[in-house]
């Protein structure tokens, strides 16, 4: 688990460090100690008063000390991190909105206001962050638990059934026909329910792939799922049925990957719009500048809404099994 930790921690950084230069942010920008400890501190409180201490520290202990860990144990870790992300997101936002309600009460005071409204932006960016280190370290943790419930199983979870390749390309077509479903989609609601004279640019930026991209990278490697998530997909377009056995480390990976582009999707929205709100003497270039930052959201939006139906489809338990 320290392994883990400490890998997605540094992959984090070293990401953060990329978008917020590609933000035009400086790498410093972005830090307020005083409101990471606050949020530290309500996360190391919850834990204390909640029992579940003991249980977090766990993943920060050696290798040594982790292995042959029972069920119960591994349960109530996961329980710890999870309630930790929790607080931190909570948290964050309490915090967000108490630091609005001050904006909005020294609105008129114009040379603070950029400043002033990137503070309150801070808050659930630092929990985002904190999110995106931990979910490899979750994921991590289920794995084993899968691991140990599936020790007594049948070979089931290693079998592979072959498929026509009719039936791949029938598989690849669906998918296709989803794109372009949800592409008819969105023209349709662009040219029916809104009302437009300028031309905009092409959705698409080079920098935002990019992060959402390393950043799902970082995650599969450092929770060691990604043949889990290649697997995943690969069943979903085949139409190859897993096994009991393994259905629920393809659809844990597939839900990984859905809450990292949720969380780094925010997380470089709220740089984006804070390297913006930094420089809002540069009127032209506002438009644009929230558009860019604007446009991860988008990516992971469209990103969630193709991998819900292959997270569907790993997730189904067969007909046989349903029948025990």
């Amino acid at each position: 688990m320290l392994v883990q930790l400490l890998c997605s921690l540094a992959a984090t950084i070293l990401i953060s460090y990329g978008i917020n230069i590609a933000a035009g942010n400086s790498f410093f920008m972005l830090f307020d100690f005083a409101l990471a400890g606050i949020l530290l501190l309500c996360t190391a409180a919850m834990l204390v008063l909640s029992g579940a201490m003991k249980d977090f520290v766990f993943i920060f202990l050696p290798r040594k000390k982790t292995e042959n860990v029972p069920l119960e144990k591994l349960k109530n870790v996961k329980a710890s991190v999870d309630l930790a992300v929790h607080t931190q997101l909570y948290s964050g936002v309490f915090i967000s909105f108490v630091a609005l309600i001050f904006f909005l009460y020294n609105y008129d005071t114009r040379e603070y206001a950029g400043p002033n409204l990137a503070a309150v932006l801070l808050s659930p960016a630092y929990a985002l962050l904190f999110m995106l280190v931990m979910n490899p370290v979750s994921a991590g943790l289920e794995r084993r638990m899968f691991s140990v419930m599936a020790e007594d199983r049948d070979e089931e979870a290693h079998s592979f059934q072959k498929r026509s390749l009719l039936q791949k390309l029938k598989g690849i077509g669906t998918y296709c026909v989803l794109i372009l479903f949800f592409i008819a989609a969105f023209l349709f609601t662009k040219h029916v329910s809104m009302k437009n004279d300028k031309m905009i640019p092409v959705p698409f930026d080079v920098p935002s792939f990019l992060g959402l991209g390393l950043w799902i990278l970082s995650a599969l490697l450092c929770s060691g799922s990604l043949r889990d998530f290649g697997r995943a997909l690969s069943a979903a377009v085949s139409g190859r049925k897993p096994g009991t056995g393994e259905q629920p480390c393809l659809a844990g990976a597939v839900s990984l990957v859905m809450r990292v582009l949720v969380a780094a999707a925010g997380c470089m929205t709220i740089t984006g719009i804070v390297g913006m709100l930094r420089n809002l003497e540069n009127k032209s270039a506002l438009v644009p500048n929230m558009y860019v930052a604007l446009l991860p959201v988008l990516y992971a939006l469209v990103f969630c809404l193709m991998l819900l139906p292959v997270k569907a489809f790993v997730s189904r338990r067969s007909e046989s099994c349903e029948g025990r």
